[in-house]
């Protein structure tokens, strides 16, 4: 079955939704099948471009009242046909945490062989790392997650930063841990304001824009590729249409 990839950072303007449509482009670019489900109910920017066709039932969020469940299980529903990339909005932690948890998401995507995973995207400044260390020790192992570390984000750290601490956690849990370049203003902020991909970006920009979007595209997407999360998403794909023939 494929599986959920949740896009999470939970502190705001760390470039969460700029590695959400690298993450989208990369699926693209290789020809993985997926689906985006933008949760940011105030400016779903990454739905618009790559969900654009997305009725009103597809379209979610997530509630502190469990009433509104049925609007967030569009995301498991949605898993059992086709990999799911969701990307969340900022300060949503502890709502995500609940969904997951009140309705045993974990043991449910066992039994149904949907797993879920989460690219936790940081910028190295102590709260942004401390987010990352609160949602690794709530779920442990439970929740595979992988640690992006955004050297592109207005006040990235890691390149001065100490961590020691954040070192040992990501070495006891073996997560993976993945830089993302950084995109310079001008693109990055054409991006934004247009909502465009980035090869509409490209298209419009001038010669040393476009040079400029090609090498970060190729740096992110050998950081994706190096997980392999994402390769066992299409040979899963592969395998069931293979069954499905097969059984016809």
């Amino acid at each position: 079955m494929p599986n959920i990839h949740l896009i999470d950072g939970e502190k705001g303007g760390i470039g969460k939704s700029m590695f959400a449509r690298t993450l989208a482009e990369y699926c693209q670019s290789e020809k993985i099948e997926f689906a985006l489900i933008d949760t940011d109910r105030t400016n779903p920017d990454v739905g618009r471009v790559y969900a654009p066709k997305a009725t009103e039932q597809e379209q979610t969020f997530f509630s502190e009242r469990e009433d509104n469940d049925a609007k967030a299980d569009i995301i498991f529903e949605t898993a059992m046909e086709q990999m799911v990339l969701v990307n969340l909005p900022a300060q949503i932690f502890p709502v995500v945490t609940d969904w997951i948890e009140r309705n045993e998401l974990l043991e449910l995507g066992g039994e149904c062989g949907v797993r879920l995973y989460k690219w936790f995207v940081c910028t190295g400044e102590n709260d942004s790392v401390d987010l990352f260390l609160e949602s690794l020790k709530h779920f442990g192992n439970r929740l595979p997650h992988v640690l992006v570390r955004n050297f592109g984000a207005s006040g990235a750290k890691w390149e001065t930063g100490e961590f020691e601490i954040l070192d040992r956690v990501v070495d006891k849990y073996r997560v993976p841990v993945i830089d993302l370049p950084k995109l310079p203003p001008l693109e990055r902020d054409y991006i934004k304001k247009s909502q465009c991909t980035f090869a509409m970006a490209s298209s419009k920009l001038k010669m040393m824009s476009k040079q400029r979007i090609a090498i970060y595209l190729k740096k992110a997407y050998a950081a994706i590729a190096s997980t392999e999360l994402l390769q066992k998403e299409r040979v899963n794909v592969e395998r069931s249409r293979n069954v499905e023939v097969q059984s016809a």
